[in-house]
């Protein structure tokens, strides 16, 4: 079971990287006059419910768990993980369950037959444990991917969320959808960004890993999530799952 892990970060890669937004998307285009986000957690520990999403709960408000079936009750840096009782309490709740590879493995180091079999395997698990939505969210482990795999996957999932930093301002790749990363030392500058939507509507995409006492490099703490939480609130903000932020956009879809 994979932990810790860095992609490739070779010239060639990051070339690729830069060059990737622009190739094999899938646009919505759409206009807001309200700001939008959506909070996601990936993989993901328990300490993310307890901390994260039932705190949402008490504004009303939903998210989306991209989750690694493989995962189950597996303790690593991030905490102890979710068991299947998580799962359906959260489906029960509204939160949106969606895909990674069931071994949360690099999508990029795999054949496409491979990538096939993880993606099947892991929403077969899903099922098993009493997961009854569609899942048709994924999420790229790492936030690896390429233009090949963006096109491989745009024919099995309705929007797929990647790691590049930003906002989606009057379009969207749903082949590999913005997502801002909740960490300790990204809590000013997400905090910025939701007071520029005041002025500027857009839609945001959040996302992080554990949230307790004493973080993993890729998490934050209860404190920082609920001033997070707060700024949502100061600026009026509609919270929906990666889901719903697409059915409501596509709702404001212009020809």
């Amino acid at each position: 079971m994979m932990t810790h892990y860095t992609p490739a970060n070779s010239i060639t890669g990051q070339i690729a990287r830069r060059l990737r937004p622009f190739q094999n998307r899938r646009e919505i285009a759409f206009t807001l006059d309200r700001p939008l986000v959506s909070i996601s957690f990936d993989d993901f520990p328990i300490s993310a419910i307890e901390n994260g999403s039932d705190v949402m709960e008490t504004h009303g408000w939903r998210g989306t768990f991209y989750t690694s079936a493989a995962l189950e009750r597996v303790s690593n840096h991030h905490g102890v993980h979710f068991s299947r009782g998580h799962l359906t309490g959260l489906q029960a709740r509204g939160h949106e369950i969606a895909g990674h590879t069931l071994d949360h493995v690099d999508c990029t180091t795999l054949s496409q037959s491979q990538l096939i079999n993880q993606i099947e395997q892991n929403k077969t698990l899903l099922r098993a444990m009493g997961v009854t939505q569609s899942l048709n969210g994924f999420a790229y482990p790492f936030g690896a991917a390429n233009s090949d795999l963006k096109q491989v996957l745009s024919e099995r999932f309705d929007a797929i969320r990647g790691i590049h930093d930003g906002v989606h301002r009057k379009k969207a790749d749903l082949n590999e959808l913005k997502a801002c990363g909740i960490y300790s030392d990204t809590v000013g500058k997400i905090i910025a960004r939701i007071q520029d939507l005041a002025r500027r509507p857009a839609w945001l995409i959040l996302f992080t890993h554990d949230i307790c006492p004493s973080p993993s490099q890729w998490g934050c703490t209860p404190g920082e999530f609920d001033r997070i939480l707060l700024a949502l609130k100061t600026v009026n903000a509609q919270v929906l799952p990666v889901r719903d932020a697409v059915a409501l956009l596509r709702g404001h879809y212009a020809q």
